[in-house]
């Protein structure tokens, strides 16, 4: 049966059935293979996750709270949905191209949020997305290996030229196994993520738990309760 992957931005999602949908070419140069991973494929798809988030750091008790996310893939871009602890929101939307501009989050809440749920527990409102997959193209690094499989490392660097951040690519199904964040100029990571977990539902491959990691700190995503499906039968309250 043909496979065929499709990249959830901060978290990449995966059509699969048994052959990886580009064939794991590892002859494509940097931007052939980067503009596939950037360009999600298999037509208009939705997935609907729920979870926790529990971060720890060094000298404070655990924290905990409900996390959802929803996600619309259509021909030409992204929409997301990110609720924390049920009372914070932001919608993302995230254009197939590089560039800030292909890029928004819109908090839920007209004028934000004066503290963000999101940051106490080590989130981005874009991790989920993996919007990070579309900054400025810098170098491809030495191959490298994650969880045994082989992957294309890229450095990619943010519009305001204050980060980098390392993408751990799956050379054979194109999507991010591993990610760095790097101040720019500096040499070890301040942020970590890793895909640990991914569950099938109704033939879509969905990461279903992640790691994020930093010096004195540590984030566990679990989503427990998982949905997808086609554009055929997108729920009417995929987004709230």
């Amino acid at each position: 049966m043909m496979l065929k992957a499709i990249l959830c931005g901060l978290i990449a999602f995966a059509l699969m059935s048994g052959a990886p949908l580009y064939g794991a070419d590892k002859k494509l140069d940097s931007k052939a293979f980067l503009d596939i991973a950037r360009t999600p494929s298999g037509g208009n798809h939705w997935v609907r996750l729920s979870g926790s988030v529990m971060n720890r750091r060094r000298g404070a008790d655990a924290i905990k709270a409900p996390l959802e996310f929803s996600t619309l893939f259509t021909g030409k871009r992204t929409l997301a949905q990110v609720i924390i602890d049920k009372s914070q929101g932001y919608m993302i939307g995230q254009v197939y191209g590089a560039g800030k501009e292909n890029t928004s989050i819109t908090p839920m809440k007209a004028d934000g949020y004066e503290k963000p749920l999101l940051g106490e527990y080590g989130l981005r409102p874009d991790d989920l997305t993996m919007s990070f997959i579309y900054w400025d193209f810098v170098r491809e690094l030495k191959p490298d290996t994650v969880k045994m499989q082989d992957c294309r490392v890229f450095e990619l660097q943010s519009e305001d030229k204050n980060e980098l951040v390392r993408v751990f690519f799956s050379a054979e199904y194109f999507f991010p196994l591993k990610v760095q964040w790097l101040y720019t100029g500096k040499d070890e990571p301040h942020r970590n993520l890793e895909v640990s977990a991914y569950r099938k539902v109704n033939n879509i491959h969905v990461p279903s738990v992640l790691t994020l990691y930093g010096p004195g700190w540590r984030t566990k995503v679990d989503f427990e309760n998982i949905d997808a499906g086609e554009a055929d039968n997108v729920p009417k309250n995929l987004f709230r």
